[in-house]
């Protein structure tokens, strides 16, 4: 949890640095879109608030939730586009895809997203990621839990390069990899009731 809250202070004070001081000049301001409303993204939305009050930013506020109200993508979207704030904030990977991807030429702050890739080739987008390194995720599970001796992981094609740097890491602080690919998210609960012995073991 200390980890979280740090990451959300990060993410303001990254906001602030790419908003300056005084009045905001756009039809909304700044515009809010958040994948889902959970505690951590109205957390999020609050400190947003507290600090540009802070630094004298005057700015009009409007939130989009895709979890509210059916709001679609497309939706949000074009609503975006009619508003023409000056600033975009988003929370979430699927709220940054949308902000991105519709509104090339405005200012970006992404913020809970899981990777930089969320962002990637967006020259006027700025953030903090929740992407911890391999060697940290699997250091802490060794602290939390050392009387383990293995470690399960269910991973998609796409991530294999990091299930065979996992298969290391773990090789070297006495940890083995049992991994279960899973295709699509309908095969997960399969492949969670996977036996062991029938899973792929790394290291």
């Amino acid at each position: 949890m200390r980890i979280f809250h740090w990451t959300l202070r990060l993410a303001v004070a990254a906001a602030m640095t790419a908003i300056p001081a005084g009045p905001v000049h756009a039809t909304s301001g700044v515009c809010i879109v958040m994948s889902q409303e959970s505690a951590q993204a109205s957390e999020t939305v609050e400190g947003f608030r507290k600090h540009l009050a802070q630094q004298g930013v005057s700015a009009g506020i409007r939130i989009h939730s895709l979890s509210r109200d059916g709001q679609q993508p497309k939706d949000i979207a074009q609503s975006l586009n009619q508003a023409r704030a000056a600033y975009l904030l988003a929370l979430g990977s699927q709220a940054a895809q949308i902000v991105t991807k519709e509104n090339p030429g405005v200012p970006v702050i992404a913020g809970l997203v899981l990777s930089a890739a969320e962002i990637a080739g967006m020259g006027n987008a700025t953030g903090v990621y929740l992407d911890t390194p391999l060697e940290a995720q699997l250091a802490m599970i060794k602290r939390i839990f050392p009387k383990a001796r293995r470690v399960g992981v269910l991973y998609s094609a796409e991530n294999e390069k990091k299930i065979a740097e996992a298969s290391k890491i773990c090789q070297k602080i006495g940890l083995s990899l049992a991994a279960q690919e899973a295709f699509a998210p309908k095969e997960i609960p399969a492949a969670l009731e996977a036996p062991v012995q029938g899973r792929m073991k790394c290291g």
